[in-house]
């Protein structure tokens, strides 16, 4: 694991593509008395692209959320451009920084496309400005081209609630993509999704990432998306890092012992998708 130390905050465009932008040391979170993360470390540099996979509960939406500086950990630290995300109070300077993509996705079903992607600069316009695209959308602009570069080319006014799933899954990503943050964080963006859909998806992340010289974490709830599309593999087993290695060097041993029954016993009725054979790659 590099040791390299992440590169500082001021000046993240001119960080070199080597460095270590993202450093997480030592953490842990709990729930009360349940651990959610224990004593996690891993570091990542500008431009790579990680998925992390394991059983629901594994920690996974855990870790996201502290990257994107949504939770702090009970111990340790997160790194981002040499700042913790979660002590950073200026909007705008955060959104620069880390953006994230959640399952339920936050979009605004009565708004159109457009005014969904748009909320991508939220955290750099004034207020005025804000509450002024409400009513006044661009007609032109990032949150068009954005919506463009996704697939919906045309369709910036149509209502959200109106789109299919796989649609409003591309609108959080044209959000993502007007808000071109250095880090993206992308929780489970194509669970539900039809396996073609997904891999497509997946594929339109992954382009966004190298063209811009993003670095991603993405929870992936099929391993075989994050071994095809990633250039590293994280495997979170009961709050640990199980193993961290290069998406081609990740086994079907590897697999099976992630997704392996807790103690070879029986939990809680059928088995769940990520518990089913899914290392016949």
């Amino acid at each position: 694991m590099s040791t390299t130390e992440p590169t500082t905050a001021t000046s993240p465009d001119a960080a070199n593509h080597e460095a270590d932008i993202c450093k997480i040391d030592g953490v842990t979170f709990n729930y009360g008395n349940r651990v959610a993360l224990n004593d996690v470390s891993f570091s990542a540099s500008r431009g790579q692209t990680i998925a992390l996979i394991g059983q629901s509960g594994a920690g996974k939406t855990t870790l996201l959320r502290i990257i994107a500086g949504m939770l702090t950990p009970t111990s340790g630290t997160v790194s981002l451009y040499g700042e913790q995300p979660s002590e950073i109070r200026d909007a705008s300077r955060r959104t620069r920084l880390v953006g994230m993509m959640q399952q339920r996705l936050d979009l605004v079903p009565q708004l159109s496309a457009r005014h969904n992607a748009e909320a991508g600069m939220l955290g750099r316009w004034s207020l005025w400005r804000s509450l002024a695209g409400l009513a006044l959308p661009l007609k032109h602009g990032p949150a068009e081209d954005a919506l463009a570069r996704v697939g919906l080319a045309g369709r910036g006014t149509e209502r959200v609630s109106k789109l299919s799933g796989g649609e409003q899954q591309r609108v959080a990503m044209a959000r993502l993509l007007v808000q071109d943050p250095e880090v993206i964080v992308a929780d489970e963006p194509v669970a539900s999704l039809d396996p073609d859909l997904a891999n497509e998806l997946i594929v339109l992340l992954k382009s966004i990432a190298k063209e811009r010289g993003r670095t991603v974490f993405a929870s992936v709830h099929d391993p075989r998306l994050a071994i095809a599309h990633f250039d590293r593999v994280i495997g979170l087993r009961e709050s640990d890092v199980q193993f961290d290695l290069a998406a081609d060097e990740v086994t079907s041993e590897h697999l099976q012992s992630l997704y392996e029954r807790f103690n070879g016993a029986e939990r809680d009725g059928a088995a769940t998708e990520m518990e089913r054979p899914l290392w016949g790659i």
